[in-house]
């Protein structure tokens, strides 16, 4: 019995095999795309690539490369994308590495790239349009100096930490953490919205990958949709990806950080307020005298 019944399209056996996906079909991997185009979609209808799977959304994510690396991006999809059980934000670009497993509501697709070599960690940062304005490699740490972000940094295999400037506003992922004042913890891979600018990081993750892949039958066994409660705050209601525009979900909730008030500023601001209050009690006071 095959783990899960789908119908896909098979790519020409003509087409050179560097980089493309694979589905998990009879407990095997199979050949299912090849990334031979500069960007594809990939859904249950209307796509450039076809998963006959009702769990699946009719446009799924869409799949890109910019300067020989690819990335993925949710396109708002009912039932999510997880990259390495990573939850995805809808339209933000997440690197792909060789061995990566995504899994598509309850479809696990298995990416690969015969040309990659990647032993150091990478910064990408994307402009509101995702274009590609920055490419940083780095071993354990990086200086960015740049787009409202000041450090990037290695906590483990697994973790990354960003430091922002003081006045920089940080939309963070699902799967991100506010470790203090305008220093967060992003995931590998990880994407963070900074201002106006999109920061990808990725780095090496094999073990993740494995382990990912051993724990499949757990991963896909329900559609996994994105649960959190640290707020709710819009940015864009529409993104506009190749010729099509997709809308988000509205009040999609999302860790929010703004710059924060110094003590002595919320100490003025609790006098001036508290100051406010009294003037009015006292001029409603003797208005009814």
């Amino acid at each position: 019995m095959p783990l899960l019944a789908w119908g896909f399209e098979s790519p020409s056996p003509q087409t050179s095999m560097t980089a493309g996906f694979k589905v998990l079909h009879d407990s095997k991997w199979e050949d299912f795309c090849i990334l031979s185009q500069e960007s594809i979609t990939i859904g249950r209808e209307g796509a450039t690539f076809i998963i006959s799977n009702d769990t699946v959304s009719r446009k799924h994510i869409t799949v890109f490369n910019r300067k020989a690396y690819f990335f993925c991006l949710d396109l708002n999809s009912t039932n999510g994308t997880k990259i390495n059980d990573i939850s995805l934000e809808p339209f933000y670009p997440f690197n792909l590495t060789d061995g990566d497993i995504l899994i598509l509501a309850t479809v696990p697709l298995k990416f690969f790239n015969l040309d990659e070599a990647i032993n150091e960690s990478v910064c990408f940062v994307f402009d509101e349009k995702l274009n590609l304005v920055e490419i940083k490699k780095f071993i354990r740490s990086a200086q960015i100096n740049s787009f409202g972000v000041r450090k990037i940094q290695t906590l483990d295999d697994e973790r990354f930490q960003i430091e922002c400037e003081e006045d920089s506003r940080v939309i963070l992922t699902s799967q991100s953490e506010i470790l203090s004042p305008n220093i967060y913890s992003l995931t590998n891979p990880g994407c963070v919205r900074v201002n106006e600018y999109y920061i990808s990081v990725s780095g090496p993750r094999g073990e993740k990958q494995q382990t990912s892949e051993t724990l499949l039958p757990a991963l896909i066994s329900q559609p996994q949709r994105l649960n959190i409660d640290r707020g709710t705050v819009v940015i864009e209601y529409k993104h506009r990806v190749g010729a099509e525009d997709f809308y988000r979900k509205s009040d999609l909730p999302r860790k929010f950080s703004t710059p924060s008030f110094s003590h002595i500023e919320i100490i003025l601001w609790g006098i001036i307020l508290v100051t406010g209050l009294l003037t009015i009690i006292l001029v409603l006071f003797y208005a009814f005298e």
